[in-house]
């Protein structure tokens, strides 16, 4: 499609406007409990970051933007050349710089001369250009990334310089990628080093562009073609050095300069044969090609970084996601399944308990019973206290392991609604989704255990025990004053009175706390289940009510740019 300028700034403020009442929209969600509301805001917070960093990324970039004439950016690591050729720019068709002062932008080869941002403004041919010199990549570029960005948002055209015979480092190329996005279009610029020790030798001023050089400009084309795609225009070979010091009048401070220029010129014979060996005229070749179409260029380039930056927003809202209506069964299946799994170990776990302590209690006894019957008190009193501690201790443990895992299951759920950590939605900006809380949620709101086993004992599920015991015991202790046996014949049937009885009391104890105490239990979980199920439903639906708003803001976004 052919934009106008007007149709782009139109779509800039539709986009605008659109991610505006998406804002509203969300705003005005209603939510059905105050607890799921909490959730609510907090994905609906995830949501308000992406839009505010896109709004802020689409402000900025229609603020830089330059709409009378054509702006080029230079781009590229620390002393690949950007300045150099810049200021060769500067030398052939900046007629109001000053005078005897060229050479000052460029760097000595000492350190990073290009940390800040500069813009230069000339005519080629009677068309008004602006270069920027964009600072260097490479490293930790934290300190002039604004710089790098305000540069970027700003050109409609990229020249990439590249100062080395190998291909561009795989991890440039990704931050180029990074950087420049598809926003505009790309030029790589193969700067051929050298200094002037490189053609002092007829043989040496034959040709730039020998095997050598045009086996590492392939390089450099392959490498970029594979990593930017139709956004990479192709590659021009120069060598910057010569290209600056054929025609500048250098500053005095610069005698490096001075000195290879001087050189040069006796090697070549003239300024023009400099200029000319070095090709820099085939980079000023594209630039005046483009400049035949300088509007159209222009609207062009502003164009692709609005569709950029609504394709961004698109695949970042895409983040969002509610899952299947399987996986919220699945979910609730689960989480029916824990319960059931928590009430059966509960169930099992106190009947060992009461087994293990009647075992303990029979042998004690008849233990007492071959000692003569010693008094059997503290031993019923023993068994009272060690059942109901097994409970709360059977209780402690299972219901802590309900509330782990159900826990896990809603970090579960929670990754169907949002996976929007480390979406890279523009140019320097980062959103993080991670503070909405769905995971944990449920599980604080899960109280169970403490009241259980305070409310489940011996003495509730089987009143007078301790009685019921005393009176066995009592009636047992009787068989060992009967003149009709010895005493071994005494103990033993008093002890196997004993066990019959003992294990009839358990088996009463046992069915009484899963006719009575497990009953109570198992409605008190089931009212905890109920709770957990219910506000995970009214949570998707409202969930399902913001991404299906999500939706509609994607779909006015994908309208956009039909």
């Amino acid at each position: 499609m052919n934009y106008t300028k007007q149709q782009v700034l139109e779509e800039y403020n539709l986009f605008i406007k659109t991610l505006n009442d998406a804002k509203s929209d969300l705003q005005h969600i209603s939510g059905n409990d105050d607890d799921v509301k909490k959730i609510k805001y907090a994905v609906i917070k995830t949501v308000e970051k992406e839009i505010d960093s896109t709004l802020d990324f689409a402000s900025k970039t229609l603020h830089n933007q330059n709409w009378d004439h054509l702006t080029i950016g230079f781009f590229g690591i620390t002393n690949a050349g950007k300045s150099t050729i810049v200021e060769t720019f500067r030398i052939l068709f900046d007629n109001n710089r000053v005078k005897n002062n060229d050479g000052m932008i460029v760097g000595d080869g000492r350190h990073d001369f290009t940390t800040r941002y500069d813009e230069y403004k000339f005519f080629i041919d009677g068309t008004e250009f602006t270069l920027i010199d964009v600072p260097g990549i490479e490293g930790d570029e934290n300190s002039v990334k604004d710089n790098i960005f305000k540069g970027l948002t700003k050109a409609h055209i990229i020249f990439y310089v590249h100062g080395h015979d190998a291909a561009p480092d795989a991890k440039i190329v990704e931050k180029i990628k990074k950087y420049i996005g598809k926003g505009v279009n790309v030029y790589s610029v193969y700067n051929i080093k050298g200094g002037t020790g490189n053609y002092d030798e007829p043989e040496e001023r034959v040709t730039l562009l020998d095997e050598r050089t045009l086996k590492g400009a392939n390089l450099v084309e392959e490498t970029f073609r594979n990593t930017l795609g139709d956004t990479y225009k192709g590659n021009i070979c120069v060598q910057a050095l010569l290209s600056m010091t054929a025609y500048a009048t250098f500053n005095a401070q610069r005698k490096d300069l001075i000195k290879a220029q001087s050189k040069l010129l006796s090697y070549f014979g003239s300024a023009d044969n400099v200029l000319s060996f070095s090709h820099f005229m085939d980079l000023v070749d594209v630039v005046k090609e483009k400049a035949k179409n300088a509007k159209s260029e222009i609207i062009e380039s502003n164009a692709k970084k609005l569709h950029q930056q609504i394709r961004q927003a698109y695949k970042s809202l895409s983040q969002v996601s509610t899952g299947s209506d399987s996986k919220f069964k699945s979910y609730i299946d689960n989480i029916n399944i824990i319960f059931n799994g928590t009430t059966n170990n509960i169930k099992n776990g106190c009947v060992k308990v009461i087994n293990g302590n009647f075992s303990w209690f029979e042998n004690m006894v008849c233990e007492r019973i071959a000692d003569d019957g010693k008094k059997f008190d503290d031993l019923q009193k023993n068994l009272e206290d060690s059942i109901n501690n097994g409970f709360k201790n059977v209780i402690a443990r299972e219901t802590d392991a309900l509330k782990r895992k159900i826990k896990e299951e809603n970090r579960k759920i929670a990754g169907l609604f949002f996976q929007i950590d480390n979406v890279r939605t523009s140019v320097n900006a980062n959103v993080s989704g991670s503070d909405y809380g769905f995971g944990d949620f449920f599980g604080d709101a899960l109280g169970v255990g403490g009241w259980i086993a305070a409310g489940i004992s011996i003495g509730t599920i089987f009143p007078g025990l301790g009685n019921i015991l005393g009176g066995i015991i009592g009636g047992i202790i009787g068989l060992l004053s009967t003149i009709f046996f010895g005493k071994d014949a005494r103990i033993a049937k008093a002890q196997n009175q004993a066990r019959t009885k003992i294990g009839e009391v358990k088996s009463q104890v046992i069915n009484s706390f899963k006719n009575n105490g497990m009953i109570r239990i198992e409605t008190e979980l089931n009212v905890e289940r109920n709770n957990i199920i219910g506000k995970a439903k009214t949570a998707i639906k409202d969930l399902k009510t913001i991404k299906s708003s999500v939706e509609t803001i994607k779909t006015r976004l994908h309208n956009i740019v039909i």
